[in-house]
């Protein structure tokens, strides 16, 4: 899957925005986010937003690097660990990948 649409399945499915065929997302109506500048699969300041929205949910994103990669995995306070080990070359893609994940989208 390429890095758009996984900036398009954040903003729709972890985000809450709406796709109003302009090119803004929006909320009730509001502009919230550039479509054209909004891609958390390769902008850190992008994907902190995504591990704050989350944040507020009581769902924690946990990143741990090694050599060659970054893991991330989700935490939800009351459940402990929900998911784990997500694998990916970039910090902004496993944010991304577990992020969708707590919205049940798993991608590859």
């Amino acid at each position: 899957m390429k890095n758009r649409e996984v900036d398009y399945l954040i903003a729709t499915k972890v985000m809450g925005w709406e796709d109003n065929d302009t090119p803004f997302y929006g909320v009730n109506g509001e502009r919230v986010a550039s479509k054209e500048f909004f891609n958390p699969s390769d902008n850190i300041q992008d994907a902190w937003k995504v591990v704050e929205k989350l944040r507020k949910q009581i769902i924690m994103i946990d990143i741990t690097t090694s050599e060659s990669c970054y893991y991330s995995a989700i935490r939800q306070q009351g459940k402990g660990l929900i998911a784990g080990r997500i694998k990916e070359e970039t910090a902004t893609l496993a944010i991304c990948k577990a992020a969708l994940k707590t919205k049940g989208v798993d991608i590859e």
